[in-house]
């Protein structure tokens, strides 16, 4: 039995040797060969990032030296407008209000108002007319004349039924 168990000392002994130079083995390699590599890379990445925030600061300065320029431009051009409105708006502030003046006296309401054609009964709607005599108005058959409405063909009437916009 003793000698099993020194066996399996024995072996233990052994494997964690292995173990131990093998990992000593493996950080020498790091530290020779990828430490280095990655010290460069950090510090390739660092020269990069002060490289673009150098550009991107000196990108914002001058961005915001033209704008400025700008803006004062905006600036002068907006006095100068405010000094010409103000030269406008003091004559008209001065000029009295105007009076406000009296509704139209008509002869009949506009919802007892009858068309103005000669001979139709029919409801006013608009400009004196009759819904179908107004259409016509619109469409150049009936023309404004210094009596009154008459027919662009040469008759004074176009009829007194008020079906003359059915018909056209």
């Amino acid at each position: 039995m003793y000698y099993i168990d020194m066996f399996y000392i024995i072996t233990y002994i052994t494997a964690n040797n292995f173990f131990l130079k093998r990992r000593m083995y493996m950080k020498k390699l790091f530290n020779e060969k990828a430490l280095p590599l990655l010290l460069t890379a950090v510090q390739a990445v660092s020269d990069v990032k002060k490289t673009l925030d150098n550009k991107i600061q000196g990108l914002v300065k001058e961005t915001l030296n033209k704008y400025d320029s700008e803006l004062q431009e905006v600036k002068s051009r907006l006095a100068k407008i405010e000094g010409g409105i103000e030269n406008i708006i003091s004559p008209v502030q001065k000029k009295k209000a105007p009076v406000a003046r009296k509704p139209r006296a008509s002869k009949k309401s506009d919802s007892a108002r009858g068309c103005s054609m000669p001979g139709c009964q029919n409801k006013h709607m608009a400009r004196g007319l009759c819904k179908n005599h107004y259409y016509q108005f619109k469409r150049g058959t009936i023309v404004k004349t210094a009596e009154g409405f008459s027919s662009a063909k040469g008759s004074s009437s176009e009829g007194s039924s008020g079906s003359e916009g059915e018909s056209a």
